[in-house]
């Protein structure tokens, strides 16, 4: 697995480049979420897909992280498995 490069809308209108490690998708119908591992933040974010402007693939691999690290975010959205 890669990271990827991001740029990213948030929800005031501020644009980011992130370098993250996706790891699992989740609909909140009629919305797509990215869970990641944010490099720089060193912590777990959730990124609205419709909100990603574009993306790049780094040449840097990564290793799957267990899915504890996303658990409670998940869980935060209402979702008790993926």
């Amino acid at each position: 697995m890669q990271k990827l490069r991001i740029t990213y809308i948030d929800v005031d209108g501020n644009c980011s480049e992130r370098t993250i490690e996706p790891h699992h998708l989740l609909l909140c119908n009629p919305v797509w979420y990215l869970y990641a591992w944010d490099s720089e933040k060193d912590a777990v974010r959730c990124f609205r897909c419709d909100r990603i402007q574009s993306t790049s693939f780094e040449e840097t691999p990564f290793p799957e992280r267990p899915y504890h690290f996303f658990e409670s975010a998940i869980a935060s959205m209402g979702a008790a498995t993926i």
